[in-house]
């Protein structure tokens, strides 16, 4: 691989500062504009809704997509920012700083995430019988449990 397509955070042209506080914001909502995750303007978001990308959650499942069980974060990020990448080129916005995208996604998916996690097993830890529920759904029926699982994320 080339210098230019490795993914690299520091390369970031949104700051650290500015990718944490945009994460830490508790009104982003799945559904809002792409323009609001640091390192994406208008051309950038064009770019992407004529890749079929529209929201902030489409761009969370594209991101999330590359978890395959067996690479880490590197490689998760390493994925995303390779599809950004070949995206942006094929669609006329290669100029873009892909890396940018990437540690904002990246960081967003980490928080958004685990704080989704936090709240769910709280809920479940009170509510005991659906969590008995899903206990015994995740030995007998993994599929079944995927499926809910997603119903209740989204």
């Amino acid at each position: 691989m080339t210098d230019a397509s490795i993914y690299q955070p520091n390369k970031s042209s949104a700051s650290t500062d500015s990718i944490k506080d945009w994460c830490m914001k508790p009104d982003i909502s799945a559904s809002d504009s792409l323009t609001l995750i640091p390192g994406i303007g208008a051309k950038t978001a064009e770019g992407f809704e004529s890749a079929g990308i529209n929201t902030i959650a489409q761009l969370l499942g594209k991101f999330l997509s590359f978890i395959d069980g067996v690479g880490g974060t590197t490689e998760v990020c390493q994925g995303f920012f390779t599809w950004c990448k070949e995206t942006a080129k094929e669609h006329g916005f290669a100029k873009a700083n892909m890396h940018s995208v990437c540690f904002a996604m990246a960081n967003w998916a980490t928080v958004s995430l685990f704080n989704f996690l936090l709240d769910t097993f709280y809920i479940y830890f009170f509510c005991w019988p659906f969590f008995l529920f899903f206990l015994i759904l995740i030995f007998n029926a993994p599929d079944t449990f995927c499926l809910l699982f997603l119903f209740l994320l989204f």
